[in-house]
Parts: structure tokens; C-alpha cells; sequence
């Protein structure tokens, strides 16, 4: 669902299901398959043009929010913000350049 939030716009299912596929590394039909129970759980709807939230997704959505902030806080709380900041343009430039290599 945050990839969902992520592309924002109400993608069609197939840029859905390909965006679940590399982001997640799923097959494409895994990635449909997982878009399915976000549909069974009711907590996206498919239309023949787009994939959107609903009421239910949002709301578990920033419940997770919330959640993984909580925790990210007291887990960052003891670090100095330069030095979180450094070490997260590190990771990002050695994940551009292994996806480089892929």
C-alpha cells in the first residue's frame, strides 16, 4: 500500500503490478495476486483506469505510518541528525549503483 501512496496519482493495475514486482521482487503474477487481496481485504478498489485506496486503506496506511515512525524515532534518537543524514545518502548511492549493475 505505501508503494501505492508512493506513486500517488492512481496508477492502472499493470504500472501497479509491475511497480509491486520491483520494488518487492515479485513476479508479475505474485504481484497480481497480492493486488488481488488488497482488493479481497477491501482495502484498494481497481477500476478499468486506476488503483486507489480506500477509506480502510488509508486508515491502516497511517496507522503503519505512525507505527514505524514511533519506532524509527527512538531508534534514531541517540544519533546525531548530520550522521543519520550522511549514512542515508551513503545507502542510497550504493543502492543506485548495485541497481546499475544489475
Amino acid at each position: 500500500m505505501q508503494r501505492l501512496a508512493a506513486l500517488s496519482d492512481g496508477p492502472s493495475r499493470d504500472a501497479y503490478r509491475a511497480d509491486l514486482g520491483y520494488w518487492l521482487d515479485l513476479d508479475l503474477p505474485a504481484a497480481g495476486q497480492l493486488i488481488d487481496g488488497l482488493v479481497a481485504d477491501g482495502l484498494v478498489t481497481v477500476t478499468q483506469r486506476t488503483v486507489r485506496l480506500t477509506a480502510a486503506g488509508k486508515d491502516l496506511l497511517a496507522k503503519i505510518r505512525t507505527g514505524a515512525g514511533e519506532v524509527t524515532a527512538k531508534l534514531y534518537e541517540p544519533f546525531d541528525p548530520a550522521d543519520l543524514q550522511a549514512t542515508v545518502s551513503t545507502l542510497r548511492e550504493i543502492t543506485t549503483r548495485a541497481q546499475a549493475m544489475l
